[in-house]
């Protein structure tokens, strides 16, 4: 009676912990489903825009991922019981299972006003937002997914380059790894550029230059790329003015310009949250129509150029944390292992996306519509 006490308490406890862990973990794999399924869905409409098809945004709610679990207690084994002599078998064992199916309440949000919000260009308080919220880091990357064009005055264009190379060549040291990162690739990047300004005369009298963020044109792009590095290595800061306008102040062009878009005739055009994914659709419909050919590049920490989207076709496997499949054809982006060198840009783009389209679209845009159940037997997102 005392062994079967005995016994039986540790079985309790064994099924205790196994419960326990069982309710930790399904907050774990709730979380990393839904990240899942959250990426699978962006890329699937990253894939949709670069075939010309339309997009379709979903609300991913209830998520369940290894949520149901079974624990089966086991006994066997041997004791010597001292008062009789007889050994009594028994095996102290706890054998737990949990189901891994991946369901998902996903709800449409194809109505007006989430559509509305989707096409509507993104503020620049909103963009100032979130450049802070990264303190900065990566600031060309948030520039070329956001920006599609910047016009300024061409003698600010010319100050803020060559204060880019003073940076490089006398402040170097003092520099964060990304900046010297650019450093190292910014006179490569410069050479690149061969093509010529669209200019005009503003009212005052200045030449005002137009660099265009176009993800197939490779001139156009490098011109606007190596110029948003340069505002990096000045030291730039994004801010908005006292009239309300988006500006970049310096704290490093000596005497360059202090602001950029304060003139007439100067300033930004930013794209909208759908605007973005249909930037990086056409990256990757050049990138299959064209495989080996130039894709939109940033410089990385080490100098290296660096893709800002890049996309595998086939079955990744293992090899993939983000998949999607339109048309029965298969699309992945490589996982990211941590501490080896950084590829592309491709999850950090996808970052970007996720936060505009949640933070350019208001609660009230948000549909209350039924519930539909993706099961693990659905092939529209895997």
């Amino acid at each position: 009676m005392v062994i079967a006490r005995a016994i039986g308490l540790v079985l309790a406890s064994l099924m205790l912990v196994g419960c326990q862990n069982m309710v930790a973990n399904s907050g774990i794999y709730y979380n990393v489903g839904l990240a899942e399924a959250t990426n699978n869905l962006l890329l699937a409409n990253v894939i949709r825009s670069a075939k010309g098809y339309p997009n379709y945004y979903s609300l991913i709610g209830d998520y369940s991922g290894s949520t149901s679990s079974s624990i089966s207690p086991s006994v066997s084994g041997s004791l010597q019981v001292p008062r009789h002599g007889q050994p009594v078998s028994f095996d102290l064992g706890m054998s737990g299972s949990a189901g891994r199916d991946k369901n998902a309440n996903v709800s449409s949000l194809e109505t007006r006003d989430f559509t509305r919000a989707m096409h509507t260009l993104v503020t620049p308080q909103l963009l100032l937002f979130l450049v802070d919220s990264r303190d900065g880091a990566h600031l060309h990357l948030v520039l070329a997914m956001l920006v599609k064009t910047n016009r300024v005055k061409l003698k600010d264009y010319n100050a803020i380059v060559l204060g880019a190379r003073d940076v490089c060549e006398r402040r170097f040291a003092t520099l964060s790894s990304a900046e010297k990162g650019i450093c190292r690739n910014f006179e490569a990047v410069l050479s690149d550029v061969t093509c010529d300004f669209a200019r005009e005369r503003s009212a005052s009298g200045d030449t005002i230059i137009t660099l265009r963020n176009h993800p197939t044109n490779r001139c156009a792009f490098t011109q606007f790329r190596m110029f948003s590095e340069a505002v990096m290595l000045n030291g730039g800061t994004v801010e908005i003015n006292k009239d309300g306008k988006l500006d970049v102040t310096f704290s490093r062009t000596g005497s360059g310009p202090r602001s950029l878009f304060k003139d007439q005739g100067t300033g930004i055009t930013l794209r909208s949250p759908n605007g973005i994914v249909h930037y990086l659709g056409e990256i990757v419909r050049d990138q299959f129509r064209r495989e080996g050919a130039w894709t939109p590049a940033l410089t990385m920490r080490d100098g290296r150029n660096v893709p800002i989207f890049r996309v595998k076709r086939g079955f990744g496997g293992g090899r993939s944390a983000v998949s999607a499949e339109v048309d029965g054809e298969s699309f992945w982006i490589p996982r990211q292992k941590l501490g080896a060198r950084e590829s592309d840009f491709s999850y950090r783009a996808l970052t970007i996306v996720k936060d505009f389209q949640a933070l350019n679209t208001g609660q009230d845009a948000i549909p209350t519509s039924p519930a539909i159940i993706l099961g693990p037997g659905s092939s529209a997102v895997r």
